[in-house]
C-alpha cells in the first residue's frame, strides 16, 4: 500500500510573503471545525485570535465547537468548513483517495489512554470496555491486541462522555484522555490504572490540522498564512498558560471547567506538544507510515 501524506513545507511560507500585503484591506473569513468543545485542547487557536496573529495574516477566524452530526473531517470534505481538527483517521480517507491535506500535528503524542480497574490488561478478558467508534479507538484496540486481547475477547460498549458508567462499576475500562478523565477520577477518589498505547509501541499523533487539496490549490497564500499564524498561536499558548487559561474562563468555557481543571489539562497537553524538542506542528513521513500500518492491521 502506498502511503501518501501531504505536508505543507516551510518553503511555501515564502510564497505567502511575496503575495501578502503589509496592510490587508479586509479580513478574509475562514471557519475551523474543532474536534471537541472548547477547552485548553484548542488553546493555540484562541491565542492566535486574541493576540492578533490571524488578523496580522489578513484573516478573521471563526471556531466551531463539535456538535452532533457529521464529524469534523466529514464537514471539511463536504465543504462546510475551510479547516478542521481531526485525528489520524484522516489517513484512512487519504488512502481512499479523499484529497485531505495534513498541515500540522499539534500533539506529537496522542492523549488517548485506557483507564481500567485492573493493573493487568489480561483481566479485561470477557469484561466490558467503553470505546470510541471506528478509527478513533484504533490505538487502544491495537494495544489490547498486543496484550493478546482480540475484539472478540471483550465486550465493547459505545463510548459516552460521562464517566458515570465507570465510577458506578457498570463497565470495567474506559477509553479516555490523560488530560481530562484522569483528573476527574482523581478528584472523585475513584481508583484506576492507566495504560498508554505509546508505552506499547503504538505512537499516534494527536489533533491534526487539516484542509483539502482544493483549498491548497485555490488559495495557497491563505493556507500558508493560516498555518503560520496557528503555530504562532500555539507557541504563545504553551509559553503563557495562565494567561490563556484566563482567556478560556472568560471567553470559551462552554464546559464550565474549573481553573484547576484547565491548568491540569494545559500542563498535560504541553508535555504532548514537545515544543522543546521539535517545532510545534512537526510531522514525519515514516511516523505516518507506522501509523498507517497500525490502522491497516486494525482492519480499518
Amino acid at each position: 500500500m502506498k502511503f501518501i501524506v501531504y505536508i505543507l513545507v516551510l518553503s511555501a511560507l515564502a510564497i505567502f510573503k511575496l503575495a501578502a500585503k503589509d496592510e490587508p484591506e479586509s479580513l478574509a473569513e475562514v471557519t475551523v471545525q474543532l474536534k471537541w468543545r472548547h477547552q485548553f485542547q484548542f488553546a493555540g487557536y484562541y491565542a492566535a485570535i486574541h493576540k492578533g496573529f490571524y488578523q496580522d495574516a489578513g484573516l478573521k477566524v471563526v471556531l466551531l465547537e463539535r456538535q452532533p452530526g457529521p464529524t469534523p473531517i466529514d464537514k471539511l470534505i463536504l465543504g462546510n468548513v475551510d479547516y478542521a481538527v481531526g485525528g489520524v483517521g484522516a489517513l484512512i480517507y487519504r488512502l481512499n483517495n479523499v484529497p485531505l491535506v495534513a498541515l500540522a500535528a499539534i500533539y506529537q503524542h496522542s492523549p488517548s489512554v485506557l483507564i481500567s480497574r485492573y493493573a493487568d490488561m489480561e483481566k479485561l478478558r470477557h469484561k466490558k470496555i467503553m470505546l470510541s467508534q471506528g478509527v478513533m479507538n484504533a490505538e487502544i484496540t491495537a494495544m489490547l491486541r498486543k496484550q493478546g486481547l482480540e475484539s472478540t475477547d471483550y465486550v465493547a460498549i459505545r463510548s459516552q462522555q460521562s464517566l458515570d458508567a465507570y465510577i458506578f462499576e457498570e463497565i470495567d475500562a474506559y477509553n479516555g484522555y490523560v488530560t481530562n478523565e484522569t483528573y476527574e477520577l482523581n478528584l472523585n477518589n475513584t481508583p484506576f490504572y492507566s495504560f498508554n498505547p505509546k508505552d506499547y509501541g503504538i505512537d499516534f499523533y494527536g489533533d491534526i490540522l487539516l484542509t483539502t487539496e482544493q483549498k491548497l490549490t485555490d488559495d495557497l497564500a491563505q493556507v500558508t498564512a493560516f498555518r503560520e499564524a496557528t503555530l504562532k498561536g500555539w507557541e504563545y499558548a504553551i509559553n503563557h498558560v495562565d494567561e490563556i487559561v484566563t482567556l478560556i474562563e472568560e471567553e470559551y468555557n462552554s464546559q464550565y471547567k474549573t481553573r484547576a481543571q484547565l491548568i491540569f489539562e494545559a500542563n498535560e497537553l504541553v508535555k504532548l506538544i514537545y515544543s522543546d524538542i521539535v517545532p510545534v506542528g512537526y510531522m514525519n513521513e515514516q511516523r505516518w507510515r507506522d501509523i498507517g500500518k497500525v490502522l491497516q492491521d486494525a482492519g480499518e
